[in-house]
């Protein structure tokens, strides 16, 4: 990675978390912030009916700052969801976080969690209770994806485990955690490097939040369902990860992106 170019984007980054959030703060706002970015999956119908929660480590020596804001998906605006102070070696848990932190419990999209730049970084997971149509219930941890970390123009996301066939079938999630209009080319390969489809320039606004459905993923009907998949950035920046769903047990997995 071009440590010059992370540098001027995790300055970009930064200040996006102070501008999008601002809503959100119930505490006084810092000059700068990092931002964790936690995948925020609302399944209200169908088999699935998930109940989210949140739990926040702070792991420093000194009280710690936390706003949080949802984005949904469909480019709505960021929705507020408070704020709190983590006190040192504290955790702060909240059950059902989505309907009891930010007031809608079936608005679909992901949970930003700021913090002051240059604070010690808290340790934050998300756990989905997820309830299947016979009643069978079981826990999901959700990955935590940082925004410094995205990538950048010239830069590509890798997402490795997806699955797209009879049994099974995977969405996926492009956020734009940048100041700038983001724009990517999808690539579809099989697992052999074979390229199997793109989408080309899908555009996604500053701070906005796009799914890719199933049915709008370009593959041919001869795929054996295995695949991965290539985001390249043309402009903006982006943060991805990838919802699978087997059909047979009814348990979606979390596939995050990696920056290379």
């Amino acid at each position: 990675m071009n440590h010059s170019r992370s540098r001027v984007g995790r300055f970009a980054l930064r200040s996006l978390g102070v501008l999008s959030m601002t809503a959100a703060f119930t505490l006084a706002p810092a000059a700068a912030s990092a931002t964790v970015v936690l995948p925020w999956i609302a399944q209200t119908r169908g088999a699935l009916a998930p109940s989210s929660d949140l739990h926040v480590l702070n792991p420093g020596k000194a009280p710690l700052a936390v706003r949080l804001a949802l984005v949904p998906l469909g480019g709505g605006d960021p929705i507020p969801c408070g704020a709190r102070v983590v006190e040192p070696q504290a955790t702060w848990s909240t059950a059902d976080a989505r309907r009891r932190l930010c007031g809608n419990a079936d608005a679909a999209g992901i949970l930003l969690v700021s913090f002051e730049d240059g604070a010690e970084e808290p340790v934050i997971a998300s756990t989905d209770t997820v309830v299947a149509a016979d009643g069978y219930r079981f826990a999901r941890t959700s990955p935590t994806l940082h925004a410094g970390n995205a990538a950048l123009p010239g830069q590509a996301q890798h997402l490795v485990g997806l699955r797209q066939n009879a049994a099974s079938r995977t969405a996926l999630w492009l956020f734009n955690p940048s100041t700038e209009p983001g724009e990517y080319d999808v690539i579809y390969r099989a697992l052999d490097g074979t390229e199997l489809g793109v989408l080309p320039a899908v555009r996604l606004g500053p701070g906005k939040l796009r799914q890719l459905s199933p049915n709008q993923h370009p593959l041919p009907a001869t795929s054996s369902g295995g695949l991965t998949v290539e985001i390249v950035v043309r402009s903006g920046a982006l943060l991805s990860f990838g919802i699978v769903v087997d059909d047979t047990v009814a348990a979606p997995t979390v596939v995050a992106g990696e920056t290379r």
